[in-house]
C-alpha cells in the first residue's frame, strides 16, 4: 500500500504522513523513532535538517548501527511542525510484533 515515492525528500515526508496516519506503517518525533529502533521495525529514518543536534546525532547512530537508510529533509514545515523525525515502518504498529510502538 505504500506509495513509495521517487526518494524525493519532500515526497518522503507526505509518504510518512500517509503511512502513520492512515495505515499505521509511519511514526513521528524522536522518541517513537528510538523505541521503533528498540524493536528494529524501521526501513527509512527521515530526520529534519533543523533538529536538534544531539537528538539527530543519536537517531542517525541507531539507523546506522541497523543499516537503515538515513533521508534528511531541510526546511520541510511538516516534519518540523512533528518533532523533527519520523520512520517510515516494516510492519503496521497493529501488528502483534509491534509491541503497542504508537504513532504521535
Amino acid at each position: 500500500m505504500r506509495s513509495r515515492s521517487n526518494g524525493e525528500p519532500s515526497a518522503l515526508v507526505d509518504d510518512l504522513l500517509a503511512e502513520t496516519y492512515a495505515w499505521g506503517r509511519g511514526t513521528i518525533g524522536p522518541d517513537a523513532c528510538r523505541k521503533a529502533f528498540e524493536y528494529a521495525e524501521v526501513e527509512i529514518l527521515i530526520l529534519a535538517g533543523e533538529l536538534d543536534d544531539e537528538q539527530k546525532c543519536r537517531l542517525h547512530h541507531l539507523a546506522e548501527q541497523a543499516g537503515v537508510r538515513v533521508v534528511t529533509v531541510d526546511q520541510c514545515e511538516k516534519l518540523i511542525g512533528l518533532g523533527g523525525a519520523g520512520c517510515l515502518l516494516r510492519y503496521r504498529e497493529a501488528d502483534p510484533q509491534f509491541r503497542n510502538l504508537a504513532a504521535v
